[in-house]
């Protein structure tokens, strides 16, 4: 064995090991102090496109009691993406989990089709009557390409809506993701939406922050939130011309 030979192994041993070593700090991440935790998972999902997984099984879990016929608040994520929600026990140092209780059920799937067929098999089973209110869908996304977990989000989820949408009004979909109605293409994207399945469709134009989704839902009252004033959100009506601005769609 040549000299560099020997160099070329040693560097593949050492990379091998740093690889494995990252993986497990990642994996092992929810164990560390708060103050080490959350850079360590920024760290792995912004710089090496990893995600520190939950244990959680993807399923529907109901946050609050509900009747056969109510109107419902539904919150869908991928709980495997840590870096997005944290929904495990002991996680209230994270304000996503905190903000997930604010809805009827979660809904934790890693796409919409697994996601819309766990939340039909869920309302089946319990013979729910009802209607489905708002749903909101936590993730990652660009200029008109909404997102579950690492997935883009296909029809499947609004064709479930559109099922179960209220006898006297538009189902309210809300995209808690960056940049989906950023341009002229991301907001015919949300008018194409809201006009082929008949939901109102709100996003962003930007960045979008947690908080806004937090507020845009009041578990007390289950109504919107008409104080937020949110210059950078659109909302597309069915039929509607063109997406109008969030903040006054909402105050007539």
């Amino acid at each position: 064995m040549t000299r560099w030979h020997k160099r070329i192994l040693i560097f593949v041993i050492a990379l091998t090991l740093l690889s494995n070593v990252t993986l497990f700090i990642v994996a092992n991440a929810s164990s560390l102090p708060p103050a080490l935790r959350r850079p360590v998972w920024n760290f792995a999902y912004n710089h090496l496109s990893l995600a520190p997984r939950s244990g959680e099984p993807y399923a529907v879990y109901p946050n609050k009691d509900f009747g056969s016929e109510e109107e419902l608040a539904v919150a869908f994520y991928d709980g495997h993406e840590n870096n997005v929600l944290v929904t495990h026990p002991g996680g209230d140092d994270h304000r996503h989990a905190a903000m997930l209780k604010n809805y009827h059920l979660r809904v934790s799937a890693p796409n919409d089709q697994e996601a819309a067929r766990l939340l039909r098999e869920y309302l089946m089973a319990r013979g729910f009557k009802g209607t489905i209110r708002v749903a909101i869908t936590f993730a990652h996304g660009s200029q008109a390409r909404p997102m579950l977990g690492r997935t883009r989000l296909g029809n499947d989820i609004f064709r479930l809506l559109s099922e179960y949408r209220p006898y006297d009004d538009y189902a309210d979909v809300v995209f808690v993701s960056c940049d989906i109605a950023r341009g002229e293409v991301g907001k015919k994207f949300i008018q194409r939406i809201a006009d082929e399945y008949g939901v109102r469709v709100s996003a962003s134009d930007r960045s979008v922050g947690w908080d806004f989704a937090a507020k845009w839902f009041k578990a007390d009252e289950g109504k919107r939130n008409f104080e937020i004033e949110k210059q950078d959100w659109w909302t597309a009506t069915p039929q509607g011309d063109a997406p109008r601005k969030y903040s006054e769609v909402f105050s007539e």
